[in-house]
């Protein structure tokens, strides 16, 4: 979604730059946003941001600001959705949700995970980094995003475009049969629900649990009480303990 002018102009004040993945994958594929330089000169971590439907790039940058104090050395690059949004004109979406059904999810993060897979590899290579260098945060539709490539891009290896996930009321749209190939270095996985979400129900990433532990993939399941369909601050301190811990393991 492109901003208007006033909104540029309050972003870039904020110390934002317009970024796209145009150069790397076309304009059919390409997918923009808003990248956030480290609060220090060194650059060591990448924190990608995916936000919910009906909504765009804007929507997750808060947690770029309340994060960047505690991770100095971060690259943040908050993106918008791969499409307009249909049933939001003026806001962006990954898929449509438009005569919704199982299938339908299962299939637009099946056609989006490879594209935006790639969008990361481009923003990760760009800076010199590499994917143990990466985290990826997403909301709602953002998360089954993030989920989608960080683990089940196709013709990829799951740990090549990220080291953490946070998925914040999300779920996984798989076909019963998915599986993710073998790797070393299989990303940790963090979801996050509120258990009085009723858009995304927290039955839906109590399946996902179940799924990924069954697939072998670190996981850990945060259930919020008393907390609907959002992201709150609790759950924002939750995701950067996590990345925290996952990013600077090795340290």
């Amino acid at each position: 979604m492109a901003c208007c002018g006033d909104e540029c102009m309050m972003l870039q004040r904020q110390g934002w730059i317009t970024w796209s993945s145009d150069e790397g994958v076309g304009p059919a594929n390409a997918i923009t946003g808003w990248m956030k330089p480290p609060v220090n000169s060194r650059v060591r971590y990448l924190i990608v941001l995916c936000h919910g439907h009906g909504n765009d790039a804007s929507g997750m940058m808060w947690l770029a600001e309340r994060w960047a104090p505690h991770l100095p050395d971060a690259v943040f690059l908050s993106l918008n959705g791969w499409e307009p949004c249909v049933l939001h004109p003026g806001t962006r979406q990954w898929w449509s949700l438009r005569d919704r059904t199982p299938e339908t999810d299962r299939a637009g993060a099946a056609r989006l995970g490879p594209v935006l897979a790639e969008t990361i590899r481009i923003a990760t290579t760009g800076l010199g980094l590499t994917a143990c260098d990466v985290a990826l945060v997403g909301f709602s539709q953002g998360a089954m995003s993030v989920l989608a490539a960080g683990l089940f891009a196709e013709s990829r290896i799951a740990g090549e475009v990220g080291r953490a996930i946070v998925s914040i009321a999300g779920a996984l749209h798989l076909a019963e049969e998915a599986s993710i190939p073998s790797a070393e270095d299989m990303p940790a996985v963090l979801l996050l629900h509120g258990d009085q979400d009723d858009v995304v129900p927290l039955t839906r990433s109590m399946v996902a649990d179940s799924r990924l532990k069954a697939m072998h993939v670190p996981v850990t399941l945060t259930i919020l009480p008393g907390v609907g369909h959002e992201v709150t601050a609790e759950e924002a301190d939750c995701a950067l303990a996590f990345i925290i811990r996952v990013l600077q393991a090795d340290a």
